[in-house]
């Protein structure tokens, strides 16, 4: 993810993005600390509201605590105490409507690709850039409608 510190944008330009989030409650969970904190700051100033877990078990009683909130979750694969294939399954046995952005480096677990099928869980390769982050969220909140705008 790139960050630059010199953001010329006015406030403006900022609420004009339609990239933009409009308070929408994200649950980031991932063992990697600064990864975490950074990618908490950036989508907060793009206008979410985020809750964060540093390993699945703490994932799962964040979002079973605040599921009615929540509207995605951004959840690494490769996590210590519970993997991302235990997060998956937990989740959407609590609300299987919920949204989920999966993030790793691979994607090596041939069980993902099964869950890929669905139109409420994408995937997006680490690193990443915080506009390709910010386009799969909109696209998992937001599906495209048959014109191809985003509803």
């Amino acid at each position: 993810m790139e960050y630059y510190e010199n953001d010329n944008r006015t406030q403006d330009s900022k609420e004009l993005n339609p990239l933009n989030g409009n308070g929408e409650t994200i649950l980031i969970i991932d063992d990697e600390e600064p990864f975490v904190e950074v990618t908490k700051l950036l989508l907060e100033y793009h206008g979410y509201t985020i809750l964060t877990a540093y390993d699945g078990v703490e994932g799962i009683s964040v979002f079973s605590e605040n599921k009615e909130q929540i509207k995605i979750i951004v959840c690494d694969l490769n996590m210590p105490r519970l993997g991302g294939r235990s997060i998956l399954q937990k989740v959407l046995e609590i609300e299987p409507t919920t949204k989920i952005l999966i993030i790793s480096g691979s994607i090596e677990e041939d069980y993902i690709v099964e869950y890929l099928v669905s139109d409420k869980i994408d995937f997006l390769q680490k690193p990443f850039l915080i506009e390709k982050l910010l386009i799969s969220l909109k696209q998992l909140l937001y599906p495209r409608g048959k014109n191809g705008t985003f509803h």
